[in-house]
């Protein structure tokens, strides 16, 4: 339930993020179907769904201290980070809605404040996270930094994908989404290897756990993901005329789902103990131990030592990506590269962890 909720938060947070940003750009003249609604709906979303883990909580706590429910309730709000984290989301979410309502999501100034509310309201997720949580404001910022990056980058994929009539206006739409695609993604990078210097201290050896195995699949998504941006960019640069209007809906449809896939990882992810808050010898994940055969190797004396048989694996993978690349800008056999990214990622991970060896 808690990790539902916590792609219901992502998912909400992008799609308000997506609104926002498509709005801001009137150049484009996007429909977007049920906008006022979808944004109330979207907005109300992120405290509601940010509100389970609360629950699950007071739950836990009951339980475990003979507290009544309330009292546990009372006592997360008042006392813990993620429940006074929670309020200012509430808070900042009503008001986001409020300037919404009043103002018909209309003008450039009022749709600047949305967005500015939504930055806040990503401070107050990031508040009650991982890094935030053991790394204080520097933990903060960096997962705020993540989240926002992720939030620019997909949510207006989402909405023009899912939400919009087929675009007429794909120069103009090009022209503002490719460089803010591009600057979530270098943000994405750069924060992330700054969370994973906070809280996986060792790559390799959190493959052990079911942290360091979510991790290690959700950067293999990212492959698929990084393939379809770059059809995106390579075509509406210099190859407008290679796709019809609906068959670049339909491409952002499938680039929008992997989107999805990763939203899930990250938000069972959330759920996980990091490698640097934990033992990763005492919860081996069952993915790892499927490829241990004979001596169980444990973490913090685990590097890779690749065989022959690795090395031919990433290099076909390497192969079938540079294939799969052509493909895109060639072809529009969507499926048949969707399959094949499940392939390449396949092989990379295989060759991985059939690599791990005792140092």
């Amino acid at each position: 339930m808690v990790i539902a909720s916590n792609l219901l938060l992502y998912l909400g947070y992008s799609i308000a993020m997506g609104l926002a940003v498509v709005q801001l750009q009137t150049l484009t003249n996007l429909k977007v179907h049920f906008k006022k609604t979808l944004y109330y709906g979207s907005m109300s979303i992120i405290p509601l769904a940010s509100f389970l883990p609360i629950l699950d909580l007071s739950n836990s706590m009951s339980a475990t201290f003979g507290l009544s429910f309330l009292e546990a309730f009372r006592m997360i709000l008042t006392t813990f980070q993620v429940g006074h984290a929670w309020i200012f989301i509430s808070v900042l979410s009503v008001i986001s809605i409020s300037v919404s309502f009043f103002q018909k999501m209309k003008g450039r100034a009022t749709i600047i404040l949305q967005i500015i509310l939504l930055v806040l309201i990503a401070f107050f997720i990031s508040w009650s996270s991982h890094s935030g949580s053991s790394q204080g404001l520097s933990g903060i910022l960096t997962h705020m930094l993540h989240f926002v990056g992720f939030a620019i980058w997909i949510g207006p994929l989402f909405v023009v994908a899912w939400l919009t009539q087929p675009i007429h206006t794909l120069e103009k739409f090009h022209k503002w989404f490719s460089p803010l695609a591009f600057s979530g993604f270098i943000l994405i990078i750069i924060s992330g290897l700054l969370l994973m210097n906070q809280l996986v201290p060792s790559y390799v050896n959190s493959w052990t756990g079911s942290y360091g195995q979510s991790l290690l699949i959700k950067h293999l998504l990212f492959i698929p993901l990084v393939l379809f941006g770059i059809r995106h960019a390579f075509l509406l640069s210099w190859n407008l005329s290679k796709l019809s209007n609906q068959q670049y809906l339909t491409s952002f449809k499938f680039e929008s789902v992997i989107a999805l896939a990763i939203f899930a990882i990250s938000a069972y992810m959330t759920e996980q103990v990091p490698p640097a808050e934990s033992d990763l010898s005492a919860e081996l994940s069952p993915l790892y131990l499927f490829f241990q055969q004979g001596d169980i190797l444990f973490a913090n004396s685990i590097t890779i030592h690749f065989s022959i048989t690795s090395l031919i694996m990433l290099l076909l993978s390497l192969i079938l990506i540079f294939s799969l690349g052509w493909l895109l800008i060639k072809r529009n056999h969507l499926v048949l590269i969707l399959f094949g990214s499940l392939t390449v990622m396949i092989l990379i991970y295989i060759a991985f962890m059939t690599s791990l060896a005792s140092i």
